[in-house]
């Protein structure tokens, strides 16, 4: 197995929501920044988002996985 890294972000604002956060998984094709708008409406809430790029997403290392 390697060591590869996966980058991810956590987005929120100080009026946070207690024990309350959406983890952003993005779709085929795509990468953590899908999350763009849920992340505006969501942290205007309150409530935080961490979302992160799949495996040879975005600027995730590793091999891009296919649904094939």
């Amino acid at each position: 197995m390697k060591n590869e890294n996966i980058l991810c972000s956590l987005f929120k604002i100080n009026k946070n929501r207690k024990g309350v956060c959406v983890i952003y998984l993005h779709g085929n094709c795509g990468n953590r920044m899908s999350s763009i708008s849920a992340i505006m409406n969501l942290c205007k809430i309150g409530i935080p988002v961490a979302t992160f790029d799949f495996s040879g997403c975005g600027y995730s290392d590793g091999k891009y996985v296919t649904l094939g």
